[in-house]
């Protein structure tokens, strides 16, 4: 009797040792289970998908500024030119002033030929050869119309007119002539109106 009393005693301690056991064995895998979870490997279809070529892009360069140009590059022509003011009053011309001007001056302009009535005006040395010249529509013909019986009308200025006449800076320009074409040609018809004499420059 005694000796099945100390079997019993003995499993009943054996089995509390195992429960025991099978506890601490439960706690030891969860922090395990939950570290290979938060291990695993993110799969080929998880990953966000990058560009095959996007290691290949070459960076962006930025942009080197051009060769600067500067205004004589741009600018053609003669940038120095003489402004003579005139009055005419009548026919008569009279000198007021003259001034130096700097600008970018257009040379594609077609010369005009000249026509009856304009001006011609001239640049001439001591000697009276020809440096540079102008060709102006008359400032004082204002206007100039037909009537319903083909009889010319022309409207003339109640007062002098002043005009201005730009022409290069030359050396040497002793005077400054200005005629009325009255006849256009190889060899002109001139008029001359005034010849002003100019400072030596």
């Amino acid at each position: 009797m005694l000796c099945l009393l100390a079997g019993l005693l003995a499993w009943w301690e054996l089995r509390d040792d195992g429960a025991q056991l099978a506890a601490a064995s439960v706690q030891k895998s969860a922090p395990d289970s939950a570290k290979s979870e938060t291990d695993t490997p993110v799969s080929g279809k998880d990953r966000q998908m990058e560009p095959a070529n996007a290691a290949l892009a070459p960076a962006p360069v930025p942009a080197s500024p051009g060769p600067k140009i500067t205004a004589g590059e741009v600018k053609a022509g003669p940038r120095f030119k003489r402004a003579y003011m005139l009055s005419i009053d009548k026919g008569a011309v009279s000198f007021l002033e003259s001034q130096d001007i700097e600008g970018d001056f257009a040379t594609d302009r077609e010369q005009l030929d000249g026509s009856p009535g304009m001006l011609r005006c001239r640049l001439v040395s001591a000697t009276d050869a020809v440096l540079a010249e102008e060709v102006l529509p008359a400032p004082d013909y204002v206007c100039t119309v037909l009537d319903h019986n083909s009889k010319p009308l022309t409207l003339n200025p109640q007062r002098p007119v002043v005009f201005q006449v730009r022409l290069p800076r030359v050396k040497g320009a002793s005077r400054l002539n200005i005629y009325r074409i009255i006849q256009p040609g190889e060899q002109p018809l001139e008029g001359l109106l005034a010849s002003i004499p100019l400072p030596s420059s």
